[in-house]
Protein backbone atom coordinates (compact mmCIF):
# COMPACT_ATOMS: atom_id res chain seq x y z
CA UNK A 1 0.00 0.00 0.00
CA UNK A 2 1.62 3.14 -0.60
CA UNK A 3 -0.80 5.56 0.79
CA UNK A 4 0.76 8.73 -0.62
CA UNK A 5 0.18 8.11 -3.96
CA UNK A 6 -3.34 6.03 -3.51
CA UNK A 7 -2.15 3.19 -4.86
CA UNK A 8 -2.69 -0.82 -3.58
CA UNK A 9 -1.24 -3.13 -5.19
CA UNK A 10 -3.35 -6.23 -4.59
CA UNK A 11 -0.95 -8.88 -7.05
CA UNK A 12 -0.32 -12.34 -5.25
CA UNK A 13 2.17 -13.88 -6.71
CA UNK A 14 1.76 -17.98 -7.09
CA UNK A 15 3.83 -19.97 -5.27
CA UNK A 16 5.66 -20.93 -8.66
CA UNK A 17 6.87 -17.33 -9.04
CA UNK A 18 7.94 -17.19 -5.67
CA UNK A 19 10.58 -20.00 -6.56
CA UNK A 20 13.94 -19.33 -7.49
CA UNK A 21 13.95 -19.04 -11.31
CA UNK A 22 16.14 -21.66 -12.79
CA UNK A 23 16.46 -21.90 -16.25
CA UNK A 24 15.62 -25.31 -17.71
CA UNK A 25 15.90 -26.39 -21.51
CA UNK A 26 12.34 -27.86 -21.42
CA UNK A 27 9.43 -28.76 -19.16
CA UNK A 28 8.77 -31.30 -17.43
CA UNK A 29 7.41 -34.68 -19.14
CA UNK A 30 4.20 -35.11 -18.16
CA UNK A 31 3.48 -31.48 -18.80
CA UNK A 32 5.43 -31.38 -22.20
CA UNK A 33 3.07 -34.61 -22.72
CA UNK A 34 0.05 -32.59 -21.85
CA UNK A 35 1.00 -29.49 -23.98
CA UNK A 36 2.13 -31.83 -26.79
CA UNK A 37 -1.16 -33.77 -27.26
CA UNK A 38 -3.57 -30.82 -26.46
CA UNK A 39 -1.48 -29.08 -29.23
CA UNK A 40 -1.17 -32.20 -31.91
CA UNK A 41 2.05 -31.34 -32.18
CA UNK A 42 5.69 -33.16 -30.92
CA UNK A 43 7.97 -31.50 -28.76
CA UNK A 44 10.31 -30.38 -31.61
CA UNK A 45 7.30 -28.07 -33.41
CA UNK A 46 7.80 -24.37 -33.54
CA UNK A 47 3.65 -24.40 -33.03
CA UNK A 48 4.74 -25.78 -28.87
CA UNK A 49 7.91 -23.54 -28.94
CA UNK A 50 5.54 -20.33 -29.38
CA UNK A 51 3.30 -21.48 -27.15
CA UNK A 52 6.05 -21.79 -24.20
CA UNK A 53 6.90 -18.29 -25.19
CA UNK A 54 3.80 -17.03 -25.27
CA UNK A 55 3.29 -18.45 -20.91
CA UNK A 56 6.66 -17.60 -20.21
CA UNK A 57 5.68 -13.90 -21.48
CA UNK A 58 3.17 -13.81 -19.57
CA UNK A 59 4.22 -15.42 -16.51
CA UNK A 60 7.71 -13.56 -16.34
CA UNK A 61 6.32 -9.98 -17.27
CA UNK A 62 2.98 -10.15 -16.30
CA UNK A 63 1.93 -8.28 -19.18
CA UNK A 64 -0.86 -9.15 -21.88
CA UNK A 65 1.04 -10.80 -24.84
CA UNK A 66 -1.15 -8.77 -27.50
CA UNK A 67 -2.33 -12.61 -28.92
CA UNK A 68 -5.01 -15.13 -27.72
CA UNK A 69 -4.98 -18.96 -28.41
CA UNK A 70 -7.50 -20.84 -29.27
CA UNK A 71 -6.96 -24.69 -28.34
CA UNK A 72 -9.60 -26.66 -30.52
CA UNK A 73 -9.93 -30.23 -30.17
CA UNK A 74 -12.57 -33.28 -29.54
CA UNK A 75 -13.55 -34.53 -26.25
CA UNK A 76 -10.74 -36.13 -24.32
CA UNK A 77 -8.13 -33.87 -25.61
CA UNK A 78 -6.62 -32.25 -22.82
CA UNK A 79 -7.70 -29.04 -22.76
CA UNK A 80 -9.22 -28.70 -19.38
CA UNK A 81 -6.43 -30.64 -17.70
CA UNK A 82 -3.59 -27.97 -18.83
CA UNK A 83 -5.92 -25.06 -17.68
CA UNK A 84 -7.03 -26.57 -14.57
CA UNK A 85 -3.93 -28.49 -13.64
CA UNK A 86 -1.03 -26.53 -15.13
CA UNK A 87 -1.87 -23.47 -16.12
CA UNK A 88 -4.00 -22.03 -13.44
CA UNK A 89 -1.50 -23.56 -10.87
CA UNK A 90 1.37 -21.75 -12.42
CA UNK A 91 -0.24 -18.57 -12.09
CA UNK A 92 -2.06 -18.65 -9.23
CA UNK A 93 -6.09 -18.70 -8.36
CA UNK A 94 -5.83 -15.14 -7.82
CA UNK A 95 -4.36 -14.49 -11.28
CA UNK A 96 -6.48 -16.70 -13.16
CA UNK A 97 -10.20 -16.81 -13.96
CA UNK A 98 -12.28 -19.23 -15.58
CA UNK A 99 -15.25 -18.30 -17.48
CA UNK A 100 -18.44 -19.44 -19.80
CA UNK A 101 -19.23 -18.21 -23.48
CA UNK A 102 -21.86 -16.59 -21.73
CA UNK A 103 -20.54 -14.14 -20.08
CA UNK A 104 -18.40 -12.59 -22.41
CA UNK A 105 -22.09 -11.16 -23.24
CA UNK A 106 -22.17 -10.04 -19.87
CA UNK A 107 -21.65 -5.96 -19.85
CA UNK A 108 -19.80 -6.62 -16.12
CA UNK A 109 -16.30 -7.67 -16.31
CA UNK A 110 -14.82 -6.85 -12.99
CA UNK A 111 -13.37 -10.39 -12.90
CA UNK A 112 -10.83 -9.07 -15.30
CA UNK A 113 -9.05 -6.93 -13.14
CA UNK A 114 -5.81 -7.48 -12.46
CA UNK A 115 -6.20 -10.98 -13.97
CA UNK A 116 -3.25 -12.53 -16.51
CA UNK A 117 -4.71 -15.47 -17.79
CA UNK A 118 -8.43 -15.47 -18.81
CA UNK A 119 -9.95 -19.05 -19.75
CA UNK A 120 -13.03 -19.02 -21.86
CA UNK A 121 -14.18 -22.84 -22.24
CA UNK A 122 -16.72 -24.26 -24.90
CA UNK A 123 -16.17 -21.10 -27.04
CA UNK A 124 -18.23 -20.53 -29.87
CA UNK A 125 -19.07 -16.83 -30.54
CA UNK A 126 -20.62 -17.34 -33.74
CA UNK A 127 -24.03 -18.67 -31.97
CA UNK A 128 -24.29 -15.34 -30.17
CA UNK A 129 -26.94 -12.82 -30.89
CA UNK A 130 -24.00 -10.38 -29.98
CA UNK A 131 -21.20 -11.97 -31.89
CA UNK A 132 -19.92 -8.94 -33.09
CA UNK A 133 -20.03 -7.05 -29.95
CA UNK A 134 -18.05 -9.91 -27.97
CA UNK A 135 -15.31 -9.60 -31.48
CA UNK A 136 -14.90 -6.28 -30.60
CA UNK A 137 -14.57 -6.60 -27.11
CA UNK A 138 -12.18 -9.50 -27.14
CA UNK A 139 -9.93 -7.99 -29.82
CA UNK A 140 -9.51 -4.49 -27.68
CA UNK A 141 -9.00 -6.82 -24.63
CA UNK A 142 -6.17 -8.80 -26.18
CA UNK A 143 -4.05 -5.93 -27.98
CA UNK A 144 -5.01 -2.32 -25.83
CA UNK A 145 -2.38 -1.84 -23.06
CA UNK A 146 -5.25 -0.48 -20.88
CA UNK A 147 -8.78 -1.65 -20.96
CA UNK A 148 -11.89 -0.59 -19.03
CA UNK A 149 -14.12 -2.26 -16.17
CA UNK A 150 -17.29 -2.21 -15.30
CA UNK A 151 -18.82 -3.56 -12.12
CA UNK A 152 -22.24 -4.09 -11.33
CA UNK A 153 -23.65 -0.20 -9.88
CA UNK A 154 -20.36 1.42 -10.18
CA UNK A 155 -19.27 3.66 -13.00
CA UNK A 156 -17.16 1.96 -15.52
CA UNK A 157 -12.95 2.80 -15.28
CA UNK A 158 -10.00 1.70 -16.93
CA UNK A 159 -6.92 -0.23 -15.70
CA UNK A 160 -3.31 -1.35 -16.89
CA UNK A 161 -3.91 -4.27 -19.10
CA UNK A 162 -2.30 -8.16 -17.55
CA UNK A 163 -4.65 -9.85 -19.23
CA UNK A 164 -3.48 -13.34 -21.65
CA UNK A 165 -6.80 -15.36 -23.25
CA UNK A 166 -7.27 -18.81 -23.80
CA UNK A 167 -10.32 -20.13 -24.92
CA UNK A 168 -11.19 -23.30 -25.84
CA UNK A 169 -13.74 -25.36 -28.07
CA UNK A 170 -15.05 -28.69 -29.54
CA UNK A 171 -16.68 -26.95 -32.45
CA UNK A 172 -14.73 -27.03 -35.44
CA UNK A 173 -15.33 -22.95 -35.99
CA UNK A 174 -15.13 -21.67 -32.18
CA UNK A 175 -14.22 -18.20 -33.68
CA UNK A 176 -14.59 -16.48 -37.02
CA UNK A 177 -11.09 -15.07 -37.84
CA UNK A 178 -10.10 -12.34 -40.41
CA UNK A 179 -7.38 -13.40 -42.97
CA UNK A 180 -4.86 -10.43 -41.73
CA UNK A 181 -5.88 -10.57 -37.93
CA UNK A 182 -2.79 -11.14 -35.71
CA UNK A 183 -4.63 -11.45 -32.93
Amino acid sequence: VDPQAQYWNRFTPSQYMLQANNAISKPPPTILAVLCHVLSVTPESPVLGAALNWLAFAFQYRRAAGTAWILQGVPGTGKGILVNHIIKPLFGATNFTARRMEELEDKFNGYLEGCLICYIDEVHIGVSKRSDMIMANLKNQITEPSITIRNMRQTAYEVPNYLNWIMSSNMTTPIQLDREDRR
